[in-house]
């Protein structure tokens, strides 16, 4: 069975506690009233393969496949050094920030925006993806929730209605005016 741990009782705000019983340590978080575990990382806590970094920021040096723990919104970045030629912290919880592959908002993330990256678009529905070609780099959509679609499905009922109805009145006119032709036909006859 395992030991409780015995925090201090006044900590202040990152404030490290090692616990040698388990070899591990724990941060303390002012904002959120708690100590939180901090994995012992491979690096030595800078960084590096296979570490674990809790911090408010990214590390200095980091290598592919390094875990980042943002410690004010605890949300977790992995580091990929194939992207954007030096490497970038890529969100794999998503935050809704800028760092996420998708992003989801009612405007396209701002920053470090890469080719390729995803912006779900919340207040059409779509999914977008930034494309760059020679010359320009702009959102593209790939898929469409249907209200555009939608849309044009209606003004298409309407004006099929709307030409049914004048072929209705075409047709009573065209009665109407062989009923006429004809009677002018027995006058002339007459």
């Amino acid at each position: 069975m395992a030991q409780p741990v015995d925090f201090p009782r006044y900590p202040f705000h990152g404030q490290i506690h090692f616990v040698p019983e388990s070899a591990s340590s724990y941060v303390f978080d002012k904002s959120r009233d708690s100590w939180y575990f901090r994995p012992l990382s491979a690096g030595g806590g800078s960084g590096g393969a296979g570490s674990v970094t809790i911090s408010a920021q990214p590390p200095s040096t980091a290598e592919n496949g390094s875990i980042w723990v943002d410690s004010s919104t605890y949300y977790m970045y992995v580091f990929d050094e194939s992207v954007a030629n030096s490497g970038r912290w890529i969100g794999i919880t998503n935050n809704g920030g800028n760092n996420t592959m998708v992003h989801i908002g009612t405007t396209p993330p701002e920053g470090n925006s890469m080719t390729g990256q995803f912006w779900f678009d919340a207040a059409t529905g779509d999914l977008k993806i930034l494309y760059s070609d020679s010359d320009s780099t702009q959102w593209v959509t790939i898929t469409s929730n249907g209200q555009s679609l939608g849309v044009n499905s209606a003004l298409l009922r309407i004006m099929q209605g709307q030409i049914d109805d004048l072929q209705g009145q075409m047709s009573e006119i065209g009665v109407e005016l062989q009923s006429i032709d004809n009677r002018s036909d027995a006058i002339s006859l007459e």
